[in-house]
């Protein structure tokens, strides 16, 4: 506990990720709370927990947890294909409601991180897969987290691949993508927050949208190699998306 106030007294940090914090008992998060909140009232403060959380999440602990649960979602559908569209989308509408909503949208969501393999590497190096990916993860209610790297097309397996040094090369379009995806995140991060909803979920093809005051966007994807086209009912008529192999719409309003 001494540590924790001692990088918030002398440097004003903004709060600590706390790492394996499972392996820490109840009694001892409660009183760090306690302690590190009287001296920063605002002090974020998020565990590693790669199962359910709800234990650590209870308003006495934590603020919120790394979202490994939506990450491995995320590999079997988009990396993997191991999952439909409606699979996939049942497993986050389930993690959706697994905890209450200020818990859910302070969840630390992410692809990959220092401790599991690139996601780029998981997907087999097809940069598509990552776009649609990373789109999905910043167009989702919580808190994006990318890890570095990985805008540049960083990849490995073992540890000492998925923790190489960054590579701060010249321009990446993988790069311009990624920072069109955060721009989008900024233009509607409160419409993801309180108005994401998903529209259709059916084989390699999914839609959802975010809307908040009427304003907003939605978002057709199809994780296949194969045309698709997806009808959405909009009103009292249908609204018709074509979308190319392994590519993603965005229809803002």
């Amino acid at each position: 506990i001494d540590v924790g106030l001692y990088w918030i007294r002398e440097f004003d940090i903004d709060g600590w990720r706390l790492d394996v914090a499972n392996e820490i008992n109840h009694d001892f998060w409660r009183a760090f709370r306690r302690e590190v909140r009287a001296l920063k009232p605002d002090a974020v403060l998020i565990g590693e927990i790669w199962d359910d959380a709800r234990s650590f999440l209870d308003g006495e602990q934590f603020d919120s947890a790394m979202n490994y649960n939506l990450t491995f979602a995320i590999d079997d559908f988009f990396a993997y294909g191991r999952l439909s569209a409606r699979e996939f989308m049942q497993r986050v509408q389930q993690l959706l409601v697994r905890y209450r909503r200020r818990i859910q949208q302070a969840q630390l969501n992410l692809i990959d991180s220092h401790d599991v393999p690139r996601f780029l590497t998981k997907c087999g190096g097809d940069e598509r897969r990552l776009r649609l990916a990373a789109l999905f993860l910043f167009t989702h209610p919580g808190v994006p987290m990318l890890f570095y790297g990985d805008e540049r097309g960083l990849s490995g397996w073992h540890e000492a691949e998925y923790r190489q040094p960054m590579d701060w090369g010249s321009e990446c379009p993988l790069s311009d993508f990624i920072q069109y995806a955060i721009k989008l995140r900024h233009k509607y991060g409160t419409a993801i927050q309180y108005g994401w909803r998903e529209l259709f979920s059916e084989e390699s093809t999914l839609a959802y949208k975010a809307e908040l005051g009427g304003h907003g966007f939605t978002i057709a994807m199809n994780v296949s190699e194969a045309p698709r086209t997806i009808e959405l009912q909009a009103g009292a008529g249908n609204t018709s998306i074509e979308l190319e192999a392994m590519s993603a719409k965005i229809l803002e309003y």
